[in-house]
């Protein structure tokens, strides 16, 4: 929640729109962080939104996606 503080200036949770979590995400990738990254903070930003009551402040494609990759297996010859 300290780095949702740091891009949003509400005072209070009600205030918060869609606009504020937009600019959320876009302050995560500006950190550098990870598309993973910033989906599993929105997450959360959302899910306490969620908790107090504040619901349908995104449309559907808001939320950050991510491309999960297939890990690499290793060799027989690389297990030896």
């Amino acid at each position: 929640m300290a780095s949702f503080l740091k891009s949003c200036h509400r005072t209070f949770l009600d205030q918060v729109d869609r606009r504020d979590l937009l600019n959320y995400a876009e302050s995560l990738r500006k950190e550098g962080l990870s598309e993973r990254t910033v989906f599993t903070r929105w997450i959360a930003v959302m899910t306490i939104l969620k908790f107090h009551g504040i619901r349908g402040l995104v449309k559907r494609g808001d939320t950050p996606r991510y491309a999960e990759n297939e890990p690499e297996a290793y060799t027989t010859e690389e297990l030896a």
